[in-house]
């Protein structure tokens, strides 16, 4: 047995037979029962934070997350020597998530976002400096990129890489612009409104961040990532992954939201800063800015990454445009 995994175990009052690696989860057979130890990387702030969803779930008699064990110390998690290696124990949940439908996962996310959700005032100063200061991040971001396809344009000779980025340049900034649209009627939503929704965000929310309990009911796990937020910052996580998902098959997202609204209501503005979150190309800024895109050995490689990224856009773009209009009030 590793040595690490010996001494995180010698926290806990089970008696370990069998270990078997996974990535980051080991499975433990003992004779209490089977286990998933999960390593992760935590800092001080993070470990608390941690412990306090666990704590707001176990207060509120919520079943949605999976329970983790204390270790003999009293806390729900032992770090290693290291000092960033953090590991923490649950039972091992069942498996059978073969046969479950998007639809599922986001009925589960809706049960989660709706134990926790209530609504804060909105303070005007507030709203309008960090509204500012996210309008001012998007635009450098989009400003950075444009900056680059103007030098790629300077070249005399493109490389596979700069001829992909101008190839597909117009998607991105259509995508960008659209994204702007949507924030700002999300905005002007939530002024009339006065006030903004606020949930306890899984942070990750994702097929494989769900098990199931002995009766067959979702409970999450990965719950390190939890903290309080806007409950559609979940739902485009998991919208994403769900899409990459179906990467050879339809999407059609406007089935997946109706099911979670269907077990938490969502409105208009809920839609239209989701669609913003969706449409955004935040996951090119950093693929654009990497210096290795200048190295002719790592060009086929990014290449195929900035495709697989432009391929999820463009399937989530159709997918948005086919989605009902808002009914307008006369």
């Amino acid at each position: 047995m590793d040595a690490s995994l010996q001494r995180v175990l010698n926290y806990y009052a089970i008696t370990p037979l069998q270990i078997e690696s996974l990535s980051k989860i080991s499975k433990i057979e003992a004779e209490e029962g089977i286990f998933a130890l999960k390593k992760t990387k935590m800092n001080s702030g993070q470990t608390e934070r941690f412990q306090e969803t666990l704590r707001f779930f176990e207060r509120n008699q919520f079943p949605g997350v999976a329970p983790i064990i204390p270790a003999s110390n009293g806390e729900r998690y032992v770090r290693d020597i290291d000092g960033e290696t953090v590991f923490y124990l649950s039972e091992w949940g069942r498996g059978g998530l073969e046969g479950k439908r998007e639809k599922d996962y986001f009925q589960a996310l809706a049960i989660f976002h709706r134990s926790t959700q209530y609504h804060v005032p909105v303070d005007e100063e507030m709203w309008e400096e960090r509204g500012t200061s996210l309008r001012e991040w998007k635009n450098e971001k989009m400003q950075q990129l444009e900056a680059y396809a103007e030098e790629i344009e300077r070249k005399e000779y493109y490389s596979p890489f700069d001829w992909a980025v101008l190839m597909h340049f117009p998607l991105l900034y259509e995508c960008y612009d659209k994204s702007m649209r949507y924030f700002e009627e999300w905005e002007e939503l939530a002024r009339e409104k006065g006030e903004l929704k606020v949930a306890r965000c899984h942070g990750r929310p994702e097929p494989s961040h769900f098990i199931l309990d002995r009766y067959g009911n979702f409970q999450f796990i990965n719950v390190e990532h939890a903290d309080t937020g806007h409950p559609v910052y979940d739902l485009a996580y998991l919208y994403k992954k769900c899409t990459e998902q179906k990467r050879w098959e339809h999407v059609n997202g406007v089935d997946w939201l109706s099911t979670y609204a269907s077990f938490c209501p969502t409105d208009d503005g809920d839609r239209a800063l989701l669609s913003s979150m969706l449409l955004e190309p935040v996951d090119f800024y950093e693929l654009l800015s990497y210096p290795g895109h200048r190295s002719s050995g790592e060009q086929p490689g990014l290449v195929q990454e900035l495709e697989a990224k432009v391929w999820m856009l463009e399937k989530i773009k159709d997918d948005i445009e086919s989605w009902p209009q808002p009914v307008q009030d006369e």
